[in-house]
């Protein structure tokens, strides 16, 4: 019946995603590639000066089709933005040029006005739908049923501990 996933609501410009990141990405690449969980970033531009950024990322996946690229784009963003760099389209084809090819992020430049748009509508569908900040998390497990979402943090210290990241994963799973 495959993982659970775990859909998650950025924005570049979000502090408590960059806390998120630092404190859970090396957890969620070691479950992802144990096949313990599918995670699916959302962009839910907060900030609006991230919307060219995200649209970019965005195109460098859907060129290359590579998750790793994308994950590993996004966290260097995130590690610029803890360190106070208030970071732009700039920094963001500068680090994704040490990842990938002239090809690609020429290519990734031409689509972003088209993405940029559909980034404004998807924020505002999300809105809609009363999601109101960054990071949101929505796990989901189809195969039980189950789903919890998480929006925000309440603690500046760590989003959400280990542990409990854990304990959501296994009640998602428990069946009944």
């Amino acid at each position: 019946a495959g993982a659970p996933t775990l859909y998650i609501l950025e924005d570049y410009h979000c502090p408590y995603c960059a806390k998120f990141h630092e404190a859970h990405a090396d957890l969620i690449l070691e479950l992802v590639k144990q096949g313990k969980l599918r995670v699916v970033f959302l962009d839910f531009v907060v900030h609006p000066e991230v919307a060219p950024m995200h649209a970019f990322t965005w195109c460098v996946y859907n060129r290359t089709g590579n998750a790793y690229l994308y994950f590993n784009v996004t966290r260097s963003l995130y590690e610029l933005f803890s360190k106070g760099v208030s970071t732009s389209l700039n920094d963001t084809i500068k680090v994704a040029s040490s990842f990938t090819s002239p090809e690609v992020i020429n290519a990734s430049k031409a689509c972003m006005s088209l993405r940029e748009r559909l980034l404004q509508e998807l924020s505002s569908g999300l809105k809609s739908l009363g999601f109101t900040g960054t990071p949101t998390f929505v796990f989901w497990d189809p195969a039980t049923g189950r789903g919890l979402v998480v929006e925000g943090c309440l603690d500046w210290d760590v989003c959400i501990k280990e542990e409990d990241f854990v304990k959501v994963l296994d009640w998602l799973s428990q069946r009944g």
